[in-house]
């Protein structure tokens, strides 16, 4: 049986007394997990500003708290000295943890905040006038061969029991939503970190809103008086910024049912391509929630097309013959009649009339949108009589250029205030379907998804038969 040491979240507040060791001593000092911080405070104690502690391990009732690269950031001397401590990572197992290079499992449980709104199974079912526990549930597995690792869904049912002055003991039965992460081989805290904040990422597009970790758990044991094994479980915690949404249970861009049919090839292809979408990937993430700047957002959406169209397109204009010769011989004309400092600064200049402009790249990447997609963007609100398409890709490089070359006078085709926000959205549509397809979701899930975003509403036409 496994014993639960410690049964809080990432998402939750609290505090714990602790005595710590610090140069051979035990020191008392509260804990506290703050969601987006894990600090001491040690009342009596009297340590150096700015001192640095690669770790700090304490034990507070079975309980061993390990923190990983903590910092003294406040100090008070005199009779009633006072400091306070604060930590990067905390680990509470029933072993202790002096050393980050000791932070290492094979195997790890986790999980995010709203995963029920995305995944549709329950390990529970009503049979007979009860829930009872559902053995039918088939939990899937995705090789992801980049991390060597399998994800495995982690369903399972929940009990909590409460008593009643009516019903005496009562045990209600619920589904618990997390994933199992297994590599091949014992791998760091850093990396798995790493590797699980890559596909956090990719689930954040998938859901259309921010998400955050809701727990990490591993599997761990000691040894009890006679030496005998105890299972237990270890439980991993780090600061992280929480952005909370309204509903309990909200509605995902994506249909993960949809999903999981093409789901290891997605993955897969996600990851072996991430670092040539990681433009894309983190500005779509910082922007998720529309709560930026619009001029920020508009920028990180033009930044994404144009890393896109660099990394997957061709970026040099195909020139005609006539000018490819006169390119030539101005090349010669500068070696034959300039120093090689002017020569260089010429030829870099020169090199430039080869590269495709802006409005060239968006261009190129519009005729990788589907047509049952352009269609459906709904361009009313920009007043343009005639080639929608071709009048958005002209003021947007005006707008581009207009911002980055700091004229704020007001010269028409500009998008400002409202335009400058749907302009946005438009952009985030097709960076939107630009790394999904790339990661190989299909087309008709792509659409769907998009569809589904209610930031786009205002953007797409409200006619269509899918909305």
């Amino acid at each position: 049986m496994v014993y639960r040491m410690n049964t809080n979240t990432l998402l939750d507040k609290f505090e714990m007394d602790v005595y710590w060791k610090i140069d051979e001593v035990d020191i008392y000092g509260k804990l506290f997990y703050e969601i987006e911080k894990i600090y001491v405070e040690f009342p009596n104690a009297d340590l150096e500003f700015d001192r640095k502690f690669p770790n700090l391990v304490g034990n507070s009732i079975n309980k061993i708290i390990s923190l990983v690269d903590c910092r003294v950031y406040q100090t008070k001397r005199g009779n009633n000295c006072f400091s306070k401590l604060s930590a990067k990572l905390m680990i509470i197992d029933s072993n202790p943890y002096f050393s980050i290079e000791e932070v290492a499992f094979n195997e790890i449980y986790f999980s995010f905040n709203y995963l029920p709104a995305f995944i549709n199974k329950k390990a529970i079912k009503y049979e007979d006038g009860s829930f009872i526990k559902s053995t039918e549930i088939e939990q899937k597995i995705i090789c992801i061969k980049t991390i060597q690792a399998k994800l495995k869904e982690h369903i399972s049912p929940r009990i909590s029991s409460k008593i009643t002055l009516s019903e005496g003991l009562v045990n209600r039965l619920s589904t618990d939503y997390a994933y199992k992460l297994i590599y091949d081989e014992l791998k760091l805290w850093k990396n798995i970190k790493k590797d699980l904040d890559m596909l956090k990422q990719l689930f954040t597009l998938f859901f259309g809103f921010s998400i955050s970790y809701s727990y990490f758990y591993f599997l761990s044991d000691s040894k009890d008086l006679l030496g005998k094994r105890v299972p237990s479980i270890g439980r991993i915690y780090f600061p992280q910024s929480v952005k909370t949404i309204s509903m309990n249970y909200p509605h995902t861009n994506y249909n993960y049912d949809l999903l999981l049919e093409n789901i290891e090839n997605i993955v897969n292809t996600y990851y072996e391509n991430y670092e040539d979408l990681k433009t894309s990937i983190l500005n779509m993430n910082a922007n998720i929630d529309f709560k930026n700047l619009v001029e920020t957002q508009y920028f990180d959406a033009i930044t994404s097309l144009e890393s896109f169209h660099n990394k997957y397109m061709v970026s040099n204009r195909k020139l005609n013959e006539d000018f490819s010769k006169n390119y030539e011989g101005l090349k010669k004309f500068i070696k034959d009649n300039f120093n090689e400092p002017d020569s260089k600064r010429l030829f870099s200049s020169l090199s430039h009339i080869k590269e495709k402009n802006f409005k060239e790249k968006i261009v190129d990447i519009l005729k990788n949108i589907p047509n049952e997609l352009t269609d459906l963007i709904d361009f009313s609100s920009f007043n343009y009589e005639e080639d929608n398409i071709g009048n958005f890709i002209n003021d947007c490089k005006k707008t581009r250029n207009h911002h980055a070359h700091g004229n704020y006078d007001d010269k028409p085709g500009v998008f400002k205030g409202e335009l400058l926000l749907k302009a946005t959205k438009i952009l985030n549509i097709i960076n939107e379907y630009n790394l999904m397809n790339k990661i190989n979701v299909p087309n008709d899930v792509i659409i769907s998804g998009i569809l589904a975003n209610k930031n786009y509403s205002n953007v797409l036409n409200r006619k269509n038969k899918f909305l």
